[in-house]
């Protein structure tokens, strides 16, 4: 029988979710509400906190974000990222035109997080990759349309379509990008969305193409979902979770 959520606002209707056996998509069925990382599950966590307003921007220009973006990712926890961005900002080293070495000498000193002095993985990689982006921020002006910005981005060494679609989704709220993490794509492969087995860069646009149209069968944004997913798997862990796949 259909499943019925009320919200936490009392003034927002209720929203009626298909029988657990019923096809949000072809071979993927709605499972039930109360089962965690269906369909149906992530579909009622979003209408529950419906009236609430997503914020993405971590800088406070594009330069920044796509900063902040390449700082992040590649199993580095998003709190090291984060410090990081807030160190070589708090430098003013965000800006275009910086070299690869004023990078390399702030992001090889220790950073705090937690109250913990951490040192930052990757420190010449990610130097690199900064400068690549801080050159393009000198010699060209970025595109103002989401989806030609991500292509621009994409030319940017450093810069593939995860964090290509990272920027994109923080910076415009874009609703035909998903940000493919291993957060997104455990709870994507868990409730049946994703095959067990994906390739990643090079199923990137297939399985990206999926995701959307996966959120619009739910009826909810694409960022929103994303943002949703990312934030109950990393609190959930999502690697103590694939024994569910």
């Amino acid at each position: 029988m259909p499943q019925t959520i009320f919200a936490f606002d009392s003034d927002i209707p209720p929203l009626v979710i298909p029988n657990p056996d019923a096809e949000v998509l072809p071979g993927v069925r709605w499972g039930e509400c109360g089962s965690p990382f269906t369909p149906a599950y992530w579909r009622a966590l979003l209408h529950q906190r419906c009236n609430e307003t997503a914020t993405y921007r971590i800088g406070e220009t594009l330069q920044e974000e796509v900063a902040a973006c390449v700082l992040g990712g590649h199993s580095l926890r998003s709190e090291t990222g984060l410090a990081a961005f807030g160190a070589l900002k708090n430098a003013g080293l965000l800006r275009p035109g910086i070299d690869e070495e004023q990078y390399f000498a702030r992001l090889s000193l220790p950073l705090t997080v937690a109250g913990r002095p951490v040192r930052y993985r990757f420190a010449r990689t990610k130097s690199r990759y900064l400068s690549a982006v801080a050159s393009a921020f000198r010699d060209e002006v970025p595109p103002t349309e989401a989806l030609t910005l991500r292509d621009w981005l994409l030319k940017i060494k450093g810069v593939g379509p995860k964090t290509a679609a990272w920027v994109v989704h923080n910076y415009h709220g874009c609703d035909e990008i998903a940000i493919l993490d291993v957060h997104l794509v455990r709870a994507a492969q868990i409730c049946g969305v994703f095959p067990p087995i994906v390739k990643l860069p090079a199923q990137y646009g297939l399985l990206e193409r999926r995701f959307v149209e996966f959120s619009r069968a739910l009826g909810v944004p694409a960022s929103l979902l994303d943002a949703c997913m990312w934030a109950q798997m990393k609190r959930n862990g999502s690697a103590q979770l694939s024994n569910l796949l």
